[in-house]
């Protein structure tokens, strides 16, 4: 009966994550229209940390952001992004091409970022519906 209701939770919180992931690569993919070419500065280092109870410690990880810098109407805006993994995916100083709101220049979208959110939406919604499934079929 525990275990029902801790997958029922747990794959409820999951789907509800899982959709508002997409909900939000979709929304940045509308309203992110603007092509311009981006120069990667370097990247800010965001050091995350949990206990791992098989190794009985803490372990400690770190996720790279890119920051990108581009021109909006000969402005320069300077941008850390919000997502980002273990590695360095470009060079300093590489340049790629990015798009932004025009309404808002520091909101943009990478076609890489939002293929990698949508990765990401998916398999937390398919884990969250295995998880409900089980407890149909196990019922």
């Amino acid at each position: 009966m525990i275990t029902d209701i801790l997958a029922f939770v747990a794959g409820g919180v999951l789907c509800v994550i899982g959709i508002i992931l997409l909900a939000k690569s979709i929304k940045l993919n509308n309203v992110c229209k603007i092509p311009t070419v981006a120069t990667i500065l370097g990247y800010r280092a965001k050091k995350n940390s949990h206990y791992d109870e098989e190794m009985g410690r803490e372990v400690e990880s770190v996720v790279y952001l890119p920051i990108y810098e581009y021109y909006v109407n000969g402005e320069r805006v300077e941008h850390t992004s919000e997502n980002g993994n273990g590695k360095r995916k470009w060079s300093d100083g590489e340049q790629i091409t990015i798009r932004y709101n025009p309404s808002n220049p520091k909101e943009i979208a990478v076609d890489s970022e939002i293929k990698q959110m949508k990765f990401m939406a998916s398999m937390l919604i398919l884990v969250g519906v295995v998880l409900f499934g089980l407890l149909y079929f196990v019922a």
